[in-house]
């Protein structure tokens, strides 16, 4: 019986489509998230790197760090999805 590799690109239909669509996921804390920057071209948001010194305070630690990409994210428009809704 041969041995499927379940990480191998496309899984779903959809990720053909959307393969264009840039992501940003907000990493509050001190995670490695190098092997998924480098398997869907992530653009990473770390809390600790945000540019406000009082951003940083108000969201790190805590629920507002989910809405960190927001505020500070690269982009001009967003899709937020809450890992929840996943």
């Amino acid at each position: 019986m041969q041995e499927t590799n379940l990480w191998s690109k496309p899984r779903w239909p959809h990720e053909t489509v959307l393969s264009d669509v840039p992501i940003c996921p907000t990493v509050d804390g001190d995670f490695d998230v190098s092997h998924l920057k480098k398997e869907y071209d992530l653009i990473i948001l770390r809390v600790p790197e945000v540019p406000s010194t009082e951003m940083r305070q108000l969201i790190s630690g805590n629920f507002g760090a989910k809405l960190a990409a927001l505020w500070e994210g690269p982009f001009e428009f967003y899709e937020w999805l809450g890992s929840d809704a996943l």
